[in-house]
């Protein structure tokens, strides 16, 4: 005979059965037996269960049983999966009972870091390292660490001695997903400065029009540069590097012919100083 019975416990229970047959009005010996009802598995599906959508996790059952069919296709009794997935497993005991087990995989979102695009700067001085990051992270980490001021915030200031690779590692404390950059400093000795001898207002040759600074870009920073007349009178003066200089003009009167003198004060980097002086003509 048959018997069906749900057992949800986790052990094997004993149950006692009679039967009893009866024919033309004359019953027989009844018979008495065990009925044995072992339990149903109860799978659980083991393994961390939050990592980055770009990793695999390792998951397997427990306890262990004699055959497995995951979603996935495989029948090991452990298998690999990325985040972000829904995974479940049935399985198979020794007494030939059967259930499943499911669990979701959450992925979460990978970091972005920008360490920002690769700089040039003089000897001595900072480059203010211009990083960025969205998404996913909460936490930031410069490296190497010597040379930087603040490693845990997304645009400090690092001082290299000499040509150096910056890494950004932007990343989540709490499940490990990460991304990473890298910016070059580059560093560089001043150059000499180049001042023209002479210059005339109204040239053809627009380069040659006003009294400036002709390689701007090989030193830190212009202090101050100023033109004199012969009387010692300030005409011009300027502390941007960049300016397009004196154009032969005082309070918007053409000066005259002649030799005018300079003295320009600039830096380089660590300190260093540039004090250069001279004179130049202003022809017409």
């Amino acid at each position: 005979f048959n018997v069906k019975y749900n057992n949800t416990t986790a052990i094997q229970q004993h149950y006692i059965a009679s039967l009893v047959v009866t024919q033309d009005c004359c019953n027989s010996v009844p018979f008495v037996g065990t009925v044995d009802v072992n339990p149903l598995p109860n799978p659980t599906i083991v393994g961390p269960f939050d990592l980055c959508v770009d990793q695999s996790v390792y998951l397997t059952v427990f306890p262990s049983y004699v055959s497995y069919s995951w979603s996935t296709g495989s029948t090991n009794d452990s298998i690999y999966v990325t985040g972000g997935t829904d995974v479940f497993v049935y399985v198979t005991d020794a007494n030939g009972c059967t259930d499943s087990a499911s669990h979701h995989i959450t992925g979460h979102i990978l970091p972005i870091a920008d360490a920002g695009p690769d700089q040039t700067i003089f000897v001595g001085n900072s480059a203010h390292l211009d990083g960025s990051a969205s998404m996913g992270g909460n936490a930031y980490l410069w490296s190497p660490a010597s040379t930087i001021d603040d490693i845990h915030i997304v645009d400090p200031n690092a001082t290299p001695p000499v040509d150096m690779d910056y890494i950004l590692t932007y990343y989540n404390s709490a499940f490990g997903c990460q991304d990473k950059d890298t910016v070059h400093i580059t560093i560089r000795e001043c150059d000499a400065l180049r001042l023209p001898n002479a210059f005339a207002p109204g040239s053809n040759v627009v380069e040659d029009q006003t009294f400036h600074i002709l390689n701007p870009g090989d030193f830190y920073r212009l202090v101050r540069m100023e033109i004199y007349n012969r009387w010692g009178q300030l005409v011009f003066a300027t502390n941007d590097k960049n300016s397009k200089g004196w154009d032969g003009r005082f309070r918007g009167t053409d000066q005259e012919m002649g030799t005018y003198i300079y003295n320009v004060v600039a830096e380089c980097g660590g300190g260093r100083v540039i004090n250069l002086k001279g004179d130049v003509t202003l022809l017409r």
